[in-house]
């Protein structure tokens, strides 16, 4: 089976982020808070309850990653339905908020303010080995690279210090 040159750009990091962690704990975990909710709203044009960004914790230009951090608190209603008795939270959720961190990285790399639209494009992969759980905060870690027109994206979503899932995705 032939490969993309695309499909090539992504596999490897995606792969590696299936097994270590894309920002160390340590990093991550700090107590300052780099962005607020209100200056991550300036980057990204997605609004509650679809903004799934409370703060960012953790930013290096040089790799580059970010690490930001949402309370599963406000999804509630949601984590209720799904599903009773053993609640956890969508996968289709955590790709949508691995995105808005990564598509937030890059916005914040290219000092970007202007954005109106962020989209994502297609979804390259997902691995979800662990259920994100209600009554704990969710970390979201994230690394991008362009490729052409679009933003390629490999994060990962980690609660209690495991991963949960892990995504490769494009935005434009």
């Amino acid at each position: 089976m032939n490969q993309s040159s695309d499909e090539c750009e992504w596999r490897l990091p995606y792969e590696q982020a299936t097994q270590n962690h894309l920002v160390a704990p340590a990093l991550r975990s700090g107590s300052t808070s780099l962005l607020r909710r209100d200056e991550v709203e300036s980057y990204l044009p997605m609004r509650e309850p679809f903004l799934f960004v409370d703060e960012v914790t953790y930013v290096d230009q040089e790799k580059p990653s970010i690490a930001v951090r949402y309370d599963l608190a406000r999804e509630s209603r949601v984590l209720d339905s799904h599903f009773p008795g053993e609640p956890m939270w969508p996968g289709v959720l955590q790709i949508d908020a691995t995105g808005q961190a990564g598509g937030l990285l890059a916005l914040m790399m290219e000092n970007d303010l202007s954005c109106q639209s962020i989209a994502l494009t297609h979804v390259h992969a997902a691995r979800f080995p662990i259920p994100v759980r209600p009554g704990k905060p969710v970390e979201f870690c994230a690394t991008y690279f362009e490729s052409g027109l679009f933003r390629i994206v490999v994060g990962q979503c980690v609660q209690d210090g495991q991963i949960c899932s892990t995504s490769a995705m494009s935005l434009a």
